[in-house]
């Protein structure tokens, strides 16, 4: 499969028109957009991370018009999904988390069987398949496959699992693929690195948020670069430069400004592509899981159908195969997922923590709030840890369109403001969100109160946290004046300064009052541990006055 592409991109040095072969295109943008997202993704996760902190010490010094209030409200609030049904409230919080992920698990399940069906036919398309060639044109498939399957379900611990037996399958598909002299042995080996390094950048936490708006971006470029080429090929300017002076020096200097004009155009186009996904994901039609895996859905079909090479399969014939076999996988996707119906019960969870890189931390945070998407919406004051951790596409394209300022609240907000700029409903999939509530100075004290009261839940993540650390102790001071004291479950390590946060909570007034609840960071299983005490707090807790359904 990916050899058949290797093998008509390798024509391209000879015969110009094998670039315009759609199987060539497509890897072009693959290539280039893995590319770009591989090596540009840690310098834009890092300046992005820069970017966040120097706003976030911005203090404000003049209040905004009321048009801006209007607006961010427009912008960021999204009313429920109607088109999810509803099914009666009742049981536990932790069986509705159950049965959401259960609905999402079955309809990807489904919709991946009809995917690997459907490409099973597919492959009739190339000429002359044996019964071993056709095995090993079919591992390849379901191993790529399997990698967007997984990003949608995410089954703890099984990116690794999944990497290593998709490194074994294609080892082994190589070999026999190079020992019977299907390909040669060195398209064989590159073919399978490709699909593993495909599966590495989808199955990679950080690589995925940004893998498919850089894809959009670099192949966007790649089809600028192709179409300013052809643009620039009938007038020679290629071959003979020489055409840009004499008597053809107006179609040399016509075929450079048609070039760059094609260029410009592609990128255009990338661009409001990538603003339409932003918007998509802001109304809820896809998800940030669900965009990745669709676009590996989208890129894997690609493969497969534009390299049959059977008489008469031209262009716009894979094209049509290639557009109905991904529709026929995202309706059934849909169909599946509308066919059950979701919980009504959902329960706020409010993440605090101590500003902190490690990657444990990271992990730790991680686990709970994907797992907690499942249950309610996570909300969190954005800071320098998490802020690379949960960019999504609407926060990327502001960043990269230069109004990160625009995600910031400038000063204290009323309870109605903060909660309208709040994304609080399950997208249409059934998953909830994370909202990073990003504050300058002046606006994250107010903000963390208001949060305090419209959550069920509190993770207090005290992991390092000493005397020094105002911020936090300030966090703990008016969780205690707020009374939530009872929603909070707090995590410790052998660095928590336990006796600074007795001290904090005695002074206001909560010695013999209820206290939270308390992990050590080294107990067994402790993101699972942590999730059940979450769900117990939410439920013993009163209503919060949040406006959650």
């Amino acid at each position: 499969m990916i050899s058949g592409c290797l093998a008509k991109l390798q024509q391209a040095e000879a015969e110009w028109a094998a670039v315009m072969h759609p199987s060539v295109l497509v890897l072009v943008v693959l290539l280039a957009g893995g590319a770009v997202a591989a090596l540009w993704a840690p310098w834009l996760l890092r300046s992005y991370g820069r970017t966040v902190t120097r706003y976030m010490s911005f203090r404000q010094v003049a209040a905004p018009p009321q048009a801006w209030w209007q607006r961010r409200t427009r912008l960021l609030h999204r009313p429920e999904a109607a088109s999810a049904t509803r099914e009666p409230g009742g049981g536990t919080l932790a069986d509705a988390m159950q049965r959401r992920e259960s609905r999402i698990r079955r309809a990807t399940a489904l919709a991946f069987a009809v995917f690997v069906v459907i490409g099973a036919a597919v492959f009739m398309l190339h000429e002359r398949v044996s019964a071993l060639d056709y095995a090993n044109m079919l591992f390849p498939l379901i191993v790529l496959a399997a990698g967007p399957a997984v990003v949608n379900v995410m089954p703890a611990g099984s990116a690794r699992r999944l990497l290593g037996i998709s490194a074994a399958l294609l080892l082994v598909s190589a070999a026999i693929e190079g020992a019977v002299g299907a390909s040669e042995w060195s398209d064989a080996v590159v073919g399978a690195l490709f699909v593993l390094a495909l599966q590495v950048v989808c199955l990679h936490r950080l690589l995925r948020a940004l893998f498919v708006p850089l894809t959009v971006l670099a192949g966007a470029a790649a089809f600028g670069i192709v179409a300013a080429t052809a643009a620039l090929l009938p007038a020679g300017c290629i071959s003979d430069p020489a055409h840009l002076a004499g008597a053809d020096a107006w179609l040399g200097i016509g075929s450079v400004a048609g070039a760059v004009f094609a260029f410009g155009l592609c990128l255009w186009g990338g661009v409001q592509l990538l603003s339409g996904l932003a918007r998509l994901y802001e109304r809820g039609f896809i998800s940030d899981l669900s965009l990745v895996s669709g676009s590996g859905v989208l890129i894997v079909a690609g493969l497969v159908a534009f390299s049959a090479d059977k008489p008469g399969t031209t262009p716009t014939v894979l094209g049509l195969v290639w557009l109905a076999w991904c529709s026929a996988t995202l309706a059934t996707y849909i169909v599946v997922l509308r066919m059950g119906p979701s919980p009504a019960m959902s329960k706020s969870l409010l993440v605090l923590r101590v500003f902190s890189k490690g990657s444990k931390a990271e992990q730790l945070l991680d686990v709970v709030q994907t797992r907690w998407r499942y249950a309610g919406p996570v909300l969190q004051i954005g800071g320098p840890d998490l802020a690379q951790l949960n960019i999504d596409p609407y926060e990327l394209v502001k960043f990269v369109s230069f109004k990160t300022h625009e995600l910031f609240l400038p000063g204290e907000v009323s309870r109605e403001q903060l909660q309208d700029g709040l994304d609080l409903a399950p997208d249409r999939e059934g998953r909830f969100r994370v909202n990073d509530v990003f504050c300058f100075d002046t606006a994250w004290r107010s903000t963390v109160e208001s949060l305090m009261d419209m959550s069920d839940a509190i993770l207090l993540d005290l992991r390092g946290f000493q005397a020094k650390r105002a911020g936090t102790a300030y966090e703990i001071t008016r969780l205690a004046a707020h009374e939530r004291l009872r929603r909070v479950v707090a995590i410790g390590d052998k660095l928590t300064d336990w006796a600074h946060v007795d001290t904090l909570l005695d002074a206001e007034g909560q010695r013999d009052g209820p206290r939270e609840t308390r992990l050590h960071a080294d107990a067994a299983d402790l993101a699972r541990l942590c999730i059940a005490s979450l769900c117990a707090v939410a439920l013993q807790s009163e209503p919060a006055r949040s406006g959650l359904r």
